[in-house]
């Protein structure tokens, strides 16, 4: 039996371009640095192209889960780590875009926050653990289950 990918053919390809373009820009040798996309003489360039594809899916999906039109236990689970990787990945381009106009991308913004905030929901210690280590003054266990929930 094969199994078959949840994502189709148009998706896989616009996930590898974007992908290429944060390895582009976080290769050493390569002289191409990811804020050069912000000007707008990139507005044409295909890299500008895959990153703002990417980021407007991020976008609509943090913008679903902030108006509860979309499960957030569910896409922390299912997104997680890649989305935590990728907003980190586009950090200068996101800020650069940014300064220019504060509103852009303010949704995978405030998700990636409260993400950063909250960890993975399958790192932590669990909230009832965590209130009795509170209630027991365990702080050195709290800050442990703290930094273990942040990594990814």
């Amino acid at each position: 039996m094969v199994m078959k990918t949840l994502m189709d053919p148009y998706v896989q390809e616009k996930s590898k371009e974007f992908k290429e373009v944060l390895r582009k820009d976080q290769d050493q040798s390569d002289p191409f640095k990811m804020e050069s996309l912000i000007n707008v003489s990139s507005v044409e360039s295909s890299e500008r192209r895959s990153l703002l594809h990417q980021l407007n899916t991020y976008e609509l999906m943090a913008l679903g889960i902030r108006r509860g039109v979309f499960d957030e236990a569910f896409y922390k689970r299912w997104y997680h780590n890649q989305f935590m990787s990728d907003y980190e990945g586009c950090l200068s381009f996101i800020r650069g875009l940014q300064e220019k106009k504060s509103t852009i991308f303010c949704e995978c913004s405030h998700l990636y926050q409260q993400w950063v905030r909250d960890g993975h929901p399958e790192a932590g210690a669990g909230r009832f653990r965590m209130a009795w280590w509170a209630i027991t003054k365990q702080t050195a266990k709290i800050d442990d289950a703290r930094e273990q929930a942040k990594a990814r």
